[in-house]
């Protein structure tokens, strides 16, 4: 199922990040990486599109592909791609240490929670 569509060439895949069948673009460059995302139904600019479910239909994101497509020059919007650096910067800060350290109580509680429930058992 398509939801994004290359920057390079146009071309429908199934996800924003991955790499390109047909021309075998990778965004790997954060502009790119932006751009892809932009130029998916998995986007989201803010908790308020969030609520109303306000990405792009496949068919706009076609429109705007097909210009891809056919070498014409596209022009993304400013303001959204701004927004969505910011958030790209914001996610990228967030370090895998960090991750750990907020998620493990999540993780200790319910195995001590399960082995005292086991040992009273015993």
């Amino acid at each position: 199922m398509i939801k994004a569509f290359c920057i390079n060439c146009g071309e429908g895949k199934q996800d924003p990040h991955k790499k390109c069948s047909a021309c075998g673009l990778l965004p790997n460059k954060k502009s790119d990486i932006v751009k892809s995302v932009w130029l998916s139904t998995e986007r989201c600019l803010s908790e308020d599109e969030l609520e109303v479910d306000n990405r792009p239909t496949i068919e706009e994101l076609q429109t705007f592909a097909s210009e891809i497509k056919y070498g014409k020059q596209v022009a993304y919007p400013q303001n959204e791609i701004e927004l969505l650096t910011k958030q790209f910067e914001e996610v990228s800060e967030v370090s895998w240490f960090k991750v750990l350290l907020v998620g493990l109580p999540f993780i200790i509680i319910p195995i001590i929670a399960m082995v005292l429930l086991i040992s009273e058992t015993l």
